[in-house]
């Protein structure tokens, strides 16, 4: 990026690409040739001025503003794991799993986490309580490809 940098917030891309995009996006605009960008102008700054959060830190902001937010729970449990914080991504994806609608990708994530960690017992009770949401909320995808997992581990662990 060059050393002036403008921020533009392009609704086209807020629906397309959802939560994943960042409040604002930098863009590098040569001056004097008439460039054209659909979207909002936020502000211009030079280019040492601009600091960016985590993704993780993104996402927390936005749950302040919406804690119920399942999309935003299941990512900020995925950054957490990421980032080697598995106890409080493994919270996250059993409250996930708890909820009064349990949202079935935490039940596959939460059991992946857990063979990686060693705790394949742990990972087989996940994906068979998994298998029964999935089915119960007709996600046949969803529980063959628990289904499969739990065949692959076997008797490891």
């Amino acid at each position: 990026m060059g050393k002036d940098c403008v921020f533009w917030r392009s609704p086209r891309a807020v629906r397309h690409l959802g939560a994943s995009l960042p409040r604002f996006v930098a863009v590098q605009v040569p001056l004097g040739r008439g460039t054209h960008i659909t979207g909002e102008k936020i502000t211009t700054l030079e280019h040492n001025q601009v600091t960016e959060s985590s993704r993780r830190e993104k996402i927390q902001a936005m749950l302040v503003d919406d804690p119920t937010d399942v999309f935003l729970r299941y990512s900020l449990a995925l950054e957490l794991e990421k980032e080697g914080e598995h106890e409080p991504s493994l919270e996250m994806l059993s409250g996930l799993a708890r909820d009064s609608s349990p949202y079935v990708p935490a039940f596959f994530m939460a059991a992946q986490q857990l063979v990686k960690l060693a705790r394949v017992d742990e990972a087989r009770d996940y994906l068979r309580d998994g298998i029964e949401e999935a089915r119960s909320q007709g996600d046949d995808h969803a529980a063959g490809e628990m289904s499969e997992f739990l065949t692959s581990l076997g008797s490891a662990g």
